[in-house]
C-alpha cells in the first residue's frame, strides 16, 4: 500500500510517497518461493540459495538486497527522493 503525505513546512509544499508494510508481502513471497524450490528440486536447495544469493548480493534469508548490492543503492535514493509540487507564479 502506498501512503502520499504533504509536507507544508517549506515554502512550497512537497508530496512524499511511502510504502506501508513492505516487509510481510515480500516475506511471504520469499517463503513461498523457498517452498516451491524445496519441493520441486532434487539437488540440496539451501546450498543452492545460499549460492544464488551470495552472487547476486541477496540475503540469502529474505530475498533483500545486501548493503553492497546496487540494488540497495537505488533503493536508498528512491526511498530519499522527494516529489515536489509545481511552483505557482
Amino acid at each position: 500500500m502506498l501512503r502520499i503525505s504533504v509536507i507544508t513546512s517549506d515554502s512550497q509544499p512537497v508530496l512524499k510517497l511511502r510504502w506501508v508494510g513492505e516487509e510481510v508481502p515480500r516475506e511471504d513471497i520469499t517463503l513461498e518461493f523457498k517452498s516451491v524450490l524445496k519441493a520441486k528440486m532434487q539437488v540440496d536447495s539451501e546450498a543452492l540459495i545460499q549460492q544464488l544469493a551470495k552472487a547476486k548480493l541477496l540475503e540469502p534469508t529474505t530475498g533483500r538486497p545486501t548493503p553492497a548490492s546496487p540494488a540497495a543503492v537505488g533503493m536508498r535514493f528512491h526511498a530519499s527522493n522527494q516529489l515536489r509540487a509545481p511552483a505557482h507564479t
